[in-house]
């Protein structure tokens, strides 16, 4: 059987990274929890062992474009970070237009009945579930 690779699907915030991964085959993204960002280094070093321990072969990035598709500083800020995974992990990296993700994420998890609190510790994981579901959707 052929080797297969996962994608990880990620929902990069200013404090978090929400991850997804897919299942082997590209079909359906799972919720894989979040990391906290901390320095450039320690950041790229837990993404570099997600990467690892999953058998990543591409990464797809939440890319907030502005609502008229337009590079706001959020949109710049992740494209500088994803040449920096890029750079760093030598995988790689397709920038996903999330526009309204975070708010599908929360709008889902109000439905399910999920306190602020609850939603506020799952949307970065929800977010980048959604993130990477479109994209596997996309192809």
């Amino acid at each position: 059987m052929a080797h297969v690779m996962r994608m990880l699907g990620l929902d990069v915030g200013e404090r978090r990274i929400g991850m997804a991964i897919s299942d082997p085959f590209g079909f359906t993204a799972q919720g894989a929890g979040f990391i906290e960002r901390g320095s450039q280094e320690r950041t790229l070093s837990l993404l570099r062992e997600v990467v690892g321990r999953y058998n990543i072969g591409q990464i797809v990035m939440g890319f907030p474009l502005m609502m008229s598709g337009e590079e706001g500083e959020s949109a710049r800020n992740v494209r500088v970070f994803s040449e920096q995974i890029q750079r760093s992990l030598k995988i790689p990296v397709v920038l996903w237009d999330e526009r309204l993700t975070t708010a599908e994420a929360d709008k889902l998890m109000k439905t399910a009945g999920l306190s602020r609190k609850k939603r506020s510790k799952h949307i970065d994981e929800m977010a980048a579930q959604i993130i990477l579901q479109s994209y596997l959707d996309s192809r």
